[in-house]
């Protein structure tokens, strides 16, 4: 009986944090003119540490894109932007201010390839960002392509997971 019932929990605990990455999922949408994988995400929530995460990757030609969602516990989504302005022979490092959230762009002349991270918010206890990678494209075309994306909805919906709203 008892393991019964631990299985039981155990399946559905796995369906309702399962559904914690549904929502980042569903903001993560086509892009015209571009093939696009399958969206996929993960949750976890064990001993007080909680992450949820949403990925979908995105390719035209030899362009790939990827963008991703963390959000979770501060020990488990560390890191605090850098706040620098670089431009040299090597490559473009940036903190910005874009569609009014913050953001640190990053771009390797040499490679052809960069990304663009968005900080959607921390707290005490809890944090998240949303990552543009990109490979064999300039930092202009993959800014244009990151704002296909609804930054703020993402946010308001890691906000909703993270039980702030």
């Amino acid at each position: 009986m008892k393991k019964m019932i631990v299985l039981i929990l155990m399946l559905m605990a796995t369906i309702v944090f399962a559904d914690q990455s549904e929502a980042l999922k569903k903001e993560l949408v086509d892009i015209k003119g571009w093939e696009a994988g399958e969206a996929e995400g993960m949750s976890m929530d064990m001993g007080g540490m909680k992450m949820v995460n949403a990925v979908r990757e995105y390719t035209n030609g030899d362009k790939e894109f990827l963008v991703t969602v963390i959000i979770g516990t501060n020990t488990l989504v560390t890191g605090q932007m850098p706040q620098m302005n670089v431009e040299n022979e090597e490559g473009i490092y940036q903190t910005d201010k874009i569609n009014g959230m913050d953001a640190y762009q990053a771009y390797d002349k040499e490679e052809n390839a960069g990304a663009i991270i968005v900080d959607l918010g921390k707290s005490e206890t809890d944090g998240g960002f949303l990552m543009f990678s990109f490979e064999n494209m300039k930092p202009e075309e993959a800014l244009k392509l990151s704002k296909d994306f609804d930054w703020k909805k993402i946010k308001e919906s890691s906000e909703i997971i993270m039980n702030k709203k």
